[in-house]
């Protein structure tokens, strides 16, 4: 079953697949297990039934199609009769997954803190199989695989329902999903709202108060509001929005991210850095900014929408003293090349902060004002392999492009401190700007 197929059988469910089409598809994936399979879980993700599956037009050709399979191999049992009591038991209003007494499969992989389930006496522990409808996480971290290779991060306290493999219901709570390439379409419902996944990673945060909040880490989703009326809007990596049932998408300017995955923090704690806020406006952006508390270390992811840049030291040296352990901040790349662009940072307390930048281009007049070179530099990277022969550019053991950033330090008082733009103005020989990146770390009270 190809990409195709997949989107003829959405339009299907749909009801917008002209009849003709219809067929000519369900004769083209007719006895094909996974295309059934593939149906029936999308089938699941349909709030009306009734409408979505066209239920007489699918009765008739699931009768028909047996009566064929019948007359032509009495050996063979036809996979389509089994989806069209699949789908009879769904129409009639009992889900076939629901009738699964255990409920969803849920296989243990991680494991964090007393991570505890209410009704039940003793810890989760790595290597078990959890068979749930509902799951009520009354503390610790769990990250659970289900039977389609999704996987799950989940930070207690969290209550939620599985409506299926591929459909879940968050009541309240903060969960992190990575798809993998088989989960292409999970969907996560709140009372806000629902995400579905289009192949990615992503967060989502459901309060008790009816908001929720939802983030990308790579690839794209589809979020809209439970409003009448309310269209999907199509978010990808590095931005992240927030809404109700009856407000639309906002942005969601910041959001605390694990030090060691690209998931949403697990144990919420206040770092030294209050907020982080631009200039750009939250009406039509929805990129924000990942707050990792003391998440400057080797190996530490750099941007919000850039998968693969991560902070490490150069080749044969150690990161700076200074920066290790720093509360990081993971800017938007492509907000290099924004002209009048500032970013504030609120501090709770004095610190010291840290802004890499590549020394190679132009450096803003602000920056020069403000702090001063600390002699030091980190490396950033992998980048694209079309920088390979910049100057100033070194190819790691990969084969790839990667680039050494100076650090920058100012100290900084309780409250406000505003970085300006990552350019003073573009250079003919210097055809790729980057975005600088930005460390933070508490300094003891004079």
């Amino acid at each position: 079953m190809n990409d195709a197929d997949r989107q003829l059988v959405d339009l299907y469910l749909d009801g917008e697949l002209p009849d003709e089409e219809a067929a000519r598809l369900m004769e083209r994936i007719d006895g094909d297990p996974e295309a059934v399979g593939y149906l029936a879980d999308r089938a699941l993700l349909q709030a009306d039934l009734r409408r979505s599956l066209k239920r007489q037009h699918l009765e008739q050709w699931a009768v028909a199609s047996a009566a064929s399979e019948k007359a032509g191999s009495r050996g063979r049992r036809p996979v389509w009769l089994a989806l069209a009591a699949c789908l009879a038991l769904l129409i009639g209003g009992t889900m076939w997954w629901r009738a699964k007494a255990d409920g969803v499969d849920l296989q243990v992989v991680h494991v964090e803190g007393a991570a505890r389930l209410h009704g039940r006496g003793e810890a989760v522990s790595v290597g078990e199989t959890l068979s749930l409808r509902e799951i009520e996480l009354e503390s610790g971290f769990l990250r659970v695989r289900l039977e389609n290779g999704v996987l799950l991060d989940l930070n207690g306290p969290l209550a939620a329902n599985f409506e299926s493999g591929m459909r879940m219901r968050l009541g309240h709570g903060r969960m992190s999903a990575d798809v993998g390439t088989n989960g292409k379409g999970f969907t996560v419902v709140t009372d806000a709202g629902e995400t579905v996944d289009l192949g990615t990673r992503f967060g989502v945060e459901a309060d008790a108060s009816g908001e929720s909040r939802v983030a990308v880490f790579s690839g794209e989703v589809k979020v809209r509001s439970g409003g009448k009326g309310s269209e999907f809007t199509t978010l990808r990596e590095g931005e992240a929005v927030k809404f109700t049932a009856l407000a639309g998408l906002r942005r969601w300017t910041q959001v605390a991210l694990a030090v060691d995955a690209a998931g949403l923090e697990r144990t919420p704690a206040d770092g030294v850095i209050e907020s982080v806020r631009d200039n750009l406006g939250d009406e039509e952006l929805h990129p924000f900014y990942g707050i990792v508390r003391g998440g400057m270390r080797p190996g530490a992811l750099a941007f919000t929408d850039k998968p693969n840049p991560r902070w490490a030291p150069r080749t044969g040296d150690a990161l700076p003293a200074g920066l290790l352990g720093a509360d990081l901040v993971r800017t938007y790349h492509q907000f290099r090349l924004e002209r009048e662009y500032s970013l504030t940072l609120t501090l709770r307390e004095r610190a010291a902060v840290f802004v890499l930048i590549d020394a190679r281009q132009e450096l803003p007049p602000w920056l020069k004002q403000r702090f001063r070179n600390t002699g030091e530099s980190v490396r950033v990277g992998p980048w694209m392999p079309g920088l390979t022969g910049e100057p100033g550019v070194e190819l790691g053991e990969d084969g790839l492009p990667y680039l050494n950033f100076s650090v920058w330090r100012a100290e900084a008082e309780a409250g406000d401190i505003v970085l300006g733009r990552a350019l003073r103005r573009r250079s003919k020989d210097m055809p790729f700007p980057f975005m600088y990146g930005v460390a933070v770390k508490a300094l003891p009270s004079k």
